[in-house]
């Protein structure tokens, strides 16, 4: 189980906001359905993003569509548009988009795909530290930095082996036990002897394996972010167990995901049953329960008796 905790959380310093998106009144929720807010606003604002609209976008500003889609799923959008420096989105850019009935947050990033085409600076989205969706290029969004310890323990944890299993002569255990000693000497003794590690071994070797963790995690999360990719982000660093990350959320993201957000399942075999989740549970209703009579009963007795 992954333990995460947060260190702090660092206020950047730089390029602000020229426009913000300011959110409309949330959507109507479908008929007989129910929406339910929860505590946090960057889960409500994402489950928001997750409402199917249709995006009919013939040459329009930038700035207009992302406010068409704020005010038909009521999510707050706070869009990083450019400055006097250059920084930022540009507002004014004509975007052509076409879809149908089509999760928000879909149309967003293929939107985000027209206004920043340049793969050495992508745009994307994130969560402010109010929790409202945080659109920008990547170079602007590392700006909004936090710190986050993870536990990796689990990974690093190393099994004992046993390569060499002892005979045992089960008569002769027997004979000796019979005598009433009990002092034998166990047939895995010397195995355990040859397991044996001091401290400093254990760590030496979880600082390794630590390594290789930082190296696959800096490989497959935003490689071209890290340092170690050609980016300004600060490598992963290691200590007592955990690695501390001081990235932006989306890089956090792209590390552990959000623990709130329910994955889909595919669907098993016919001869199970189950369950898919998906964004859409915040608004779903249970139907079709009704109440059963049932009766109890006391194996030897009455119910509600005695004995």
């Amino acid at each position: 189980m992954r333990v995460r905790r947060s260190l702090a959380l660092v206020a950047a310093a730089g390029m602000m906001a020229v426009g913000v998106v300011a959110s409309a009144q949330p959507a109507a929720a479908p008929t007989g359905a129910t929406v339910i807010r929860s505590s946090n606003p960057a889960k409500d604002n994402l489950s928001k993003l997750q409402k199917l609209i249709t995006a009919d976008f013939d040459g329009v500003r930038f700035e207009d569509a992302m406010k068409n889609i704020a005010e038909q799923t009521g999510a707050e959008l706070e869009v990083l548009f450019k400055n006097d420096r250059g920084d930022g989105l540009d507002p004014e850019a004509q975007v052509k988009l076409s879809e149908k009935n089509v999760p928000a947050l879909t149309v967003i990033t293929k939107l985000l795909s027209k206004v920043a085409p340049d793969e050495r600076d992508e745009a994307t989205w994130q969560f402010s530290s109010e929790g409202k969706v945080q659109v920008g290029r990547k170079t602007d969004l590392d700006k909004f930095k936090r710190v986050e310890i993870y536990s990796i323990l689990d990974l690093l944890l190393r099994l004992p082996i046993y390569p060499d299993v002892p005979e045992v002569n089960l008569q002769q255990a027997l004979q000796s036990g019979g005598r009433g000693g009990g002092g034998g000497q166990s047939p895995f003794g010397q195995n355990n002897q040859n397991q044996r590690r001091q401290p400093d071994q254990i760590d030496r070797e979880r600082k390794e394996r630590s390594t290789e963790i930082i190296t696959l995690l800096t490989q497959y999360a935003e490689p071209n972010r890290w340092i170690s990719g050609g980016g300004d982000l600060q490598n992963p660093r290691y200590f007592d167990g955990n690695i501390i990350v001081d990235a932006p959320d989306y890089m956090h993201r792209a590390l552990v995901g959000y623990s709130w957000w329910p994955s889909t399942k595919s669907a098993p075999s016919a001869s199970r049953r189950y369950v898919s989740l998906s964004q859409d549970s915040a608004i779903a209703s249970v139907a079709n329960f009704r109440n059963l009579p049932v009766s109890a009963g006391v194996a030897g007795g009455t119910p509600g008796g005695g004995r």
